[in-house]
């Protein structure tokens, strides 16, 4: 899905709730949990934050880069749109964020000795309602046909979590989110304090809410704005593609009847084409 160049997508690392929650060691922690439950030993002082902002600014995407221990994880969330070329941009993502970890280390891609590099996990938050999709995807699947290149990146997908974990949480909130915004979408105001309500009562990242109320109706504020340009604009493409299949079997019925001899304005009459429209294309049939 593209976007038209003045498209108001959202810039600003501080419009993004996503981006101001894990922007907290501890809820980064928690979501590390969430992936590695089998490390119990981690802490908050383990985590090294990677990301790299603004890498992906031309989408509707936020990203979250850091490594704890010898294991490096880059989680880019898709909110409500999937892109099928999701894993050409982890891979892309990916090499900023090395270049961060072994800057960081003070290690020089240009020395002789091999440079042991951490166990790298890429993860893909998609919080969208529609699709289904499978549990990882590979470079070689989606670009190239199942045909092994030199190149091999998975990309592991993470849809709903479990129930009470931070994944559940956040997917919850941005759903509730999305839903008071439809419910709301004349009311500002109303549709970010149900969204609150909501979700303190269904227990969604109420602790955050708690600490960072302030913050949160800000970022909320911005986000309305954003997903209802969002809606808006779907539906213009929608309104489009629908006139534009009916356009089309407009023009293959003209054309039908173009060949068993139906006069001109018969032709505008049964299909609404334009005598203008249905001459060109007369003149393409007869290949003028």
């Amino acid at each position: 899905m593209s976007f038209p160049d003045n498209f108001p997508v959202n810039r600003k690392a501080k419009d993004s709730v996503f981006t101001d929650l894990f922007s907290d060691p501890e809820y980064v922690l928690a979501l590390y949990r969430c992936l590695y439950p089998e490390d119990t030993t981690a802490a908050v002082a383990d985590i090294q934050n990677l990301t790299v902002r603004n890498s992906l600014v031309d989408t509707i995407y936020n990203d979250l880069a850091f490594s704890v221990g010898n294991r490096l994880i880059a989680l880019v969330e898709a909110q409500s749109t999937w892109s099928n070329n999701i894993v050409l941009r982890e891979f892309l993502y990916l090499g900023p964020v090395v270049q961060r970890f072994l800057a960081s280390r003070g290690i020089s891609v240009h020395r002789n000795k091999l440079i042991e590099l951490p166990r790298i996990d890429l993860y893909v938050l998609y919080t969208g309602e529609q699709g289904s999709y499978p549990p990882s995807l590979t470079m070689t699947q989606r670009h190239f046909h199942n045909d092994p290149c030199g190149v091999e990146v998975t990309v592991h997908v993470l849809r709903d979590g479990q129930p009470g974990d931070i994944i559940y949480q956040y997917v919850g909130f941005t759903r509730v989110f999305n839903e008071q915004t439809r419910l709301h979408k004349d009311n500002k105001a109303l549709a970010i304090q149900e969204t609150i309500r909501v979700c303190r009562d269904r227990n969604l990242l109420a602790e955050y809410m708690k600490t960072r109320e302030v913050e949160l109706m800000d970022l909320l504020d911005s986000q309305f704005d954003y997903e209802l340009a969002i809606a808006n604009w779907r539906e213009e493409e929608r309104e489009q593609g629908i006139e534009r299949g009916v356009e089309r079997q407009s023009i293959d019925t003209a054309k039908k009847m173009l060949a068993r001899g139906y006069d001109y304005d018969e032709i505008v009459e049964l299909t609404g084409l334009s005598l203008e429209r249905v001459r060109e294309l007369a003149s393409s049939e007869r290949g003028e």
